[in-house]
């Protein structure tokens, strides 16, 4: 009996140290997952530029003659370059209208041809693209209150800056600071009949200029 007693006494205790055993585990654990909260931090750093936009400009200038006349100076340098906004004068930032003054093509008959020089930059500095076709109302026009009632016609031709001559005018792209020269023909036909004699229109050319196919 003594002996069953004794063995039951010293089998009790053994639950206590494996209870401290777990507490002691848990506590590790408890302190294990405050750490690794701790950790969840995070340190941030950015990198930031400035930098200046602006917008370009689009001016398409004319000139019809040399500052000096008497002294012609080089090409462009001494031309005198003129704004020639033309009779639309709505038109602005996008659209540029180059309509020379007057040059005169006086006293024409039959079979005769008279030719004038103009010259047309760009002064801004987007490219840009021309427009002009000499079928075109919009390019060519007569006005006046005693019209001709068979037009003379009239043909415009362009060499480049280098003096090399352009297979077309229309869509022709000007980089900032080129220019061209242009030479205006009218001409009468050898049959031009005679109930044009004694009249006289006023002959309008507008050479416009559009960032639109400049690229």
């Amino acid at each position: 009996m003594g002996d069953r007693h004794s063995a039951r006494h010293r089998s009790r205790p053994t639950g206590r140290p494996r209870l401290r055993v777990l507490r002691a585990a848990l506590a590790a654990l408890v302190v294990t997952g405050a750490g690794a909260a701790l950790t969840l931090a995070a340190w941030t750093d950015g990198a930031f530029f400035t930098t200046t936009v602006s917008s370009g400009t689009v001016d398409l200038e004319g000139a019809v003659d040399f500052l000096d006349p008497l002294n012609p100076g080089t090409v462009p340098d001494g031309l005198d370059w003129r704004e020639y906004p033309g009779p639309d004068a709505a038109n602005s930032g996008e659209v540029k209208r180059f309509v020379p003054p007057a040059i005169d093509f006086l006293n024409l008959g039959p079979g005769e041809s008279r030719s004038a020089t103009t010259w047309v930059r760009n002064a801004g500095s987007l490219p840009i693209a021309l427009q002009f076709d000499p079928a075109d109302p919009a390019s060519v026009s007569w006005t006046g209150a005693d019209p001709f009632p068979d037009p003379p016609e009239v043909t415009v031709s362009a060499t480049d800056l280098n003096g090399s001559p352009l297979p077309a005018l229309d869509g022709w792209v000007l980089r900032a600071g080129d220019w061209l020269t242009l030479t205006v023909t009218v001409a009468t036909p050898a049959d031009w009949d005679q109930a044009n004699a004694g009249r006289s229109a006023g002959l309008q050319l507008a050479f416009r200029a559009t960032t639109d196919g400049a690229d």
